[in-house]
């Protein structure tokens, strides 16, 4: 908007000249994003309401692009389950030089005293004469899970330090030599047996060489490794759940745990029994919605390769890359939060805190079908935020201090705007498959 204001100087009849107003920058605006300000123009159409725009002078510029540019990151840095977790036990890597890495005890039971193999370093268990019959290379410590034979040695190998005996920590060897997961949302830390060799399954062949461990990927043992060996797959590699999804996938939120989640600590459970993730610390969740019967309390999202649920409040939303962010001060877009956004303060980012019912200023995007908008809240706070979490139907543009119509706002709902509302029942209503949480129990694990 401009004003016209008299300038006069000497020697010369006054005339009227145009003086921009700057756009107002809220006291938090971060650095390196308020170069990519832009204008989010909105038109009025008589015949159906609020129609966007791509830019007012798209004649001349490039529009934005309409796929998010966010890096598939699959790495494992020291925020990963694997590094919180403190990594392999000091007595996983004393088996895999060679060592034993167990002392024998002897623990009473309901029918008498057992004999278990305790690792070392940690409370790591398993049946001693399990442990036993492997280390004498004998035919009955050959095991299979999920069409992959193993030796009891394996799991002592890949064991991650534990304070109790009943509960199953494990790494995958040949991520972690890898300093990679197979997808981004892979799990680095694993709570059962069960779903370590679900993981295993899934990895491409060749396999990479990791010292001390003995991977056999030939159809048949070879006679001088037969009973002495960590793995011999005996299939090839399950296909991704998420092969084709990529795409997807970059254009959804991903989130990482804050917390442990398991239910020996008392998670939390939804009310229409939609079974919940076990979560490690650090570990991701990928392509993340926000189903609309949950209030945005809770996500679903994909998980090492099954889609499943969490509550928000144990996860910290990433932001998307600062391209993808905007803002604009001028804009006149203002919303209705549907439902209350209230990231903790202390994991950092430009998230916006707001209530629900709260009206949301000076809302922008990168582009209008991007998952992250940003705005301004009651306190006059800048910051971004899901839009999912704003109604759809409460969506308006004022000009000269004019709100629009409300015949206008019910033509608009046949419009962009309207299809919010639509697409998000029809997310509400999507049927996916949730994998079931593994539990372990029992105060002594068999390999089975």
């Amino acid at each position: 908007m401009t004003e016209h204001r008299i300038s006069s100087s000497s020697g010369h009849e006054a005339q009227l000249s145009p003086i921009s107003r700057g756009p107002i920058v809220p006291s938090n605006f971060p650095p390196g994003i308020q170069d990519g300000i832009e204008r989010v123009p909105l038109v009025v159409n008589d015949g159906e309401g609020l129609i966007p725009v791509e830019s007012e002078s798209s004649n001349t510029t490039q529009p934005p692009p309409l796929v998010s540019s966010r890096p598939k990151d699959c790495s494992i840095g020291l925020s990963s389950s694997f590094y919180l977790y403190k990594g392999f036990c000091e007595g996983a890597k004393e088996v895999a030089r060679g060592g034993l890495g167990i002392k024998k005890i002897k623990k009473p039971g309901f029918s008498g005293a057992h004999e278990v193999a305790k690792c070392t370093s940690c409370s790591y268990e398993l049946d001693f004469r399990q442990v036993e019959l492997d280390v004498n290379n004998t035919e009955q410590a050959n095991f299979s899970s999920h069409k992959i034979a193993f030796r009891p040695r394996f799991l002592q190998k890949c064991h991650v330090a534990t304070k109790r005996a009943d509960e199953l920590l494990y790494g995958c060897v040949f991520c972690v030599h890898a300093q990679r997961t197979l997808e981004e949302c892979d799990a680095t830390v694993f709570f059962s047996q069960k779903k370590l060799f679900e993981h295993l399954a899934r990895h491409p062949r060749p396999l990479p060489q990791v010292p001390g461990i003995m991977a056999i990927e030939e159809a048949e043992i070879p006679p001088n490794l037969r009973n002495n060996y960590d793995l011999h797959f005996r299939a090839p590699p399950k296909e991704s759940p998420l092969a084709g999804k990529q795409t997807e996938m970059a254009q959804r939120p991903a989130a990482t745990a804050t917390q442990t989640v398991k239910r020996m600590y008392g998670m939390r459970l939804l009310y229409d029994n939609t079974p919940a993730f076990e979560l490690a610390n650090g570990a991701r969740i990928s392509g993340i919605e926000f189903p609309e019967k949950y209030n945005g309390e809770w996500i679903m999202g994909w998980h090492e390769g099954n889609f499943g649920s969490a509550p928000l409040d144990v996860l910290k939303l990433e932001p998307p890359p600062k391209g993808e962010i905007r803002m604009d001060t001028t804009s006149n877009i203002s919303a209705v939060a549907r439902w209350k956004f209230a990231p903790r303060t202390k994991d950092g980012g430009d998230w916006l805190r707001f209530d629900q019912g709260e009206r949301i200023t000076n809302i922008s995007w990168a582009w209008q079908d991007h998952w992250c908008w940003s705005g301004t809240n009651a306190k006059g706070v800048w910051g971004i935020f899901p839009q999912t979490h704003i109604d759809g139907n409460t969506i308006r543009e004022t000009s000269d201090g004019s709100s629009v119509s409300s015949s206008e706002r019910r033509r608009r709902s046949e419009g962009f705007f309207g299809r919010f509302a639509s697409s998000r029942k029809a997310s509400s209503q999507r049927t996916s498959s949730v994998a079931e949480v593994i539990v372990s129990s029992g105060p002594r694990p068999s390999v089975c």
